[in-house]
């Protein structure tokens, strides 16, 4: 789960809280008290305090600079200028919340969807992951169904005739949603569990409640139910509450699971990602027997392509 206590979710609010003070200041040097900024892209996803994405290199001086706020045109098809604010125009209907009386910005799903002509596909996916996240900085909780209705109403303006061509970005936004998972706490954790999907690894179930023989209740992160193994990320939280982990483990082992460990080095490369998998298929099979692929299989775009079609 997203504890408010863990070092990411600590990050995630001082960062909001900086974004928001300069937000305001900005706003107060404008001669119109910013009252029609409506900011979006990175500025927006600081705001909700919702993890920042990868940007690609092509698009990185768009939007990968630190020392600029991103805000919706205030009015289509003019030129609009003002120091240290790239403008952004948006051809559909777009939601927008209040962070502050003074201070709004695009909301969530809204964000995630503008942001989808920029972003790969894992980012995109990992993306729509976070915003999803228990215990949410912005304070909404989204299934993958909300993501879906948003993609399909964007879909729904053209055959309404209320736009000339479909946003850009909406395959990949459809694409997207097919491989989203809710309950994931992590950026890290989202991108595990592609890493485990685009390989054909068994069904597994996320942040799975189980009772070991001692009676507590464990939840563990990446779960492979029929198999008995555990998959988690132990990030800079674990190593803080070495003790408390070692015993959960230890309780969960004794009760016939077995354990992977991740961290963040077993993403540092494609090779330690394919170690990663290979210690996982191991872990599988130690306890079913059988041997499991580790090398991926499809692609995730073969893969959410064959999800939309129904295969």
């Amino acid at each position: 789960m997203n504890d408010p206590t863990t070092p990411m979710t600590q990050l995630l609010e001082t960062t909001a809280d900086r974004t928001l003070d300069e937000c305001r200041k900005l706003c107060k040097r404008r001669r119109d008290n910013g009252a029609r900024l409506v900011f979006c892209h990175m500025t927006a996803l600081k705001l909700l305090g919702i993890p920042l994405p990868r940007i690609p290199r092509r698009y990185a001086a768009m939007l990968g600079n630190e020392g600029e706020f991103h805000a919706l045109l205030p009015r289509r098809n003019t030129r609009y200028h003002a120091k240290n604010v790239r403008f952004f125009s948006v051809n559909m209907p777009v939601d927008v919340v209040d962070v502050t009386p003074e201070i709004r910005c695009v909301g969530p799903l809204g964000t995630w969807f503008m942001l989808s002509p920029f972003l790969s596909l894992p980012e995109l996916v990992t993306l729509g992951c976070c915003i999803m996240m228990p215990h949410a900085l912005h304070g909404q909780q989204y299934a993958v169904v909300d993501f879906e209705d948003h993609v399909e109403y964007a879909g729904g303006l053209v055959r309404c005739n209320e736009r000339r061509r479909s946003p850009r970005g909406i395959v990949h936004a459809r694409y997207a949603v097919q491989l989203m998972r809710e309950k994931l706490a992590s950026p890290t954790e989202a991108h595990l569990m592609l890493l485990l999907i685009v390989r054909g690894f068994p069904e597994f179930e996320v942040n799975y409640p189980i009772r070991v023989h001692s009676g507590e209740c464990y939840y563990g992160d990446i779960v492979f139910v029929k198999e008995r193994t555990i998959v988690e990320y132990d990030g800079v939280f674990h190593q803080t509450q070495w003790e408390r982990d070692s015993v959960r483990r230890n309780r969960l082992e004794e009760s016939g699971w077995r354990y992977v460990q991740v961290t963040r080095n077993d993403f540092a490369s494609a090779d330690a990602e394919q170690l990663l998998a290979d210690r996982i298929g191991a872990a599988l099979k130690s306890q079913t027997g059988r041997t499991y692929m580790t090398l991926p299989v499809t692609t995730l775009e073969q893969l959410a392509k064959q999800r939309l079609e129904g295969r």
